[in-house]
């Protein structure tokens, strides 16, 4: 009695462990999953984020706008606040404006700004 008794618990010992070997086996792949989906979500949110508009400029004596460079995802620096709705095209095209390290010359506004891909402004410098 006492060898079936034995052998009955190794067969539902070794039942159990081969079951939870399954289970661990169906852990790690759904662990791996998640973390996959994880990192895909955490890559999506941070591409999305903008980083805010900044540039280093100095300013000449004769007036002179300076601008000696610019953060990454800046696109440029004009002089004067944007007057459409659109500031990254007007920052592209604008007389009184550079899109990397340059000399704004004649500028008569009060504010030097910056502005990034996603259209946010950010005043680098006052003129007053």
């Amino acid at each position: 009695m006492t060898m079936d008794r034995r052998q009955w618990l190794t067969s539902i010992c070794t039942a159990s462990i081969g079951a939870i070997a399954g289970c661990t086996g169906e852990l790690e792949a759904m662990t791996e999953d998640v973390n996959e989906e994880a990192t895909e979500t955490v890559d999506e949110t941070v591409s999305d984020l903008a980083r805010p508009p900044n540039a280093d400029v100095e300013i000449e004596s004769d007036g002179t706008i300076l601008v000696l460079s610019t953060d990454p995802g800046t696109v440029g620096v004009m002089c004067g606040l944007p007057e459409t709705d659109d500031p990254v095209e007007e920052v592209r095209t604008a007389d009184e404006a550079v899109t990397g390290p340059g000399e704004i010359e004649g500028c008569d506004a009060e504010r030097i700004v910056a502005v990034n891909e996603a259209g946010d402004i950010e005043v680098v410098e006052r003129l007053d």
